[in-house]
């Protein structure tokens, strides 16, 4: 298949270790408007790089519920 760029591959990797968080992972939907960010010092190189990712999932009672994950550098900092 095609292979994916850098920002598609971070995206990728985080969703699957916010699929891995998921009481029930199989639960895991991905919903448009996810995307990467990247925060530049004023010279132009990056000091961060944001993967905001949209979801659902099941929660401890079964409910589906739907949120917005986010990791900094790869590494997840929040749930809103």
């Amino acid at each position: 298949g095609p292979s994916l760029n850098a920002h598609d591959k971070l995206a990728y990797q985080n969703a699957m270790e916010l699929k891995s968080m998921l009481k029930d992972p199989d639960s895991l939907k991905l919903y448009d408007g996810s995307f990467v960010r990247e925060m530049l010092d004023d010279n132009g190189n990056v000091m961060y790089t944001y993967t905001f990712i949209n979801y659902g999932g099941a929660n401890s009672y079964g409910a589906n519920t739907q949120g917005q994950a986010v990791f900094k550098n790869g590494e997840y900092i929040m749930v809103s």
